[in-house]
């Protein structure tokens, strides 16, 4: 495991991993349906992001 990903279309990864980042929490802010995050929602929010984003992509055992 040397820390790579499988990652074979890096433009639609990158769009697929700020969209998990913007979010629901972004959503909600644009439309006025809740306020600013408290830095322990977006903390978390953004750790959860990175955590299926890394799990998304992560290199597949050999079949």
């Amino acid at each position: 495991a040397r820390g790579e990903l499988e990652i074979t279309d890096f433009p639609t990864a990158a769009i697929q991993f700020l969209t998990l980042i913007k979010g629901e929490l972004h959503t909600h802010m644009m439309c006025g349906l809740r306020p600013t995050p408290a830095d322990c929602d977006a903390n978390a929010h953004v750790g959860a992001s990175v955590d299926f984003f890394l799990r998304a992509y992560a290199p597949r055992p050999p079949a």
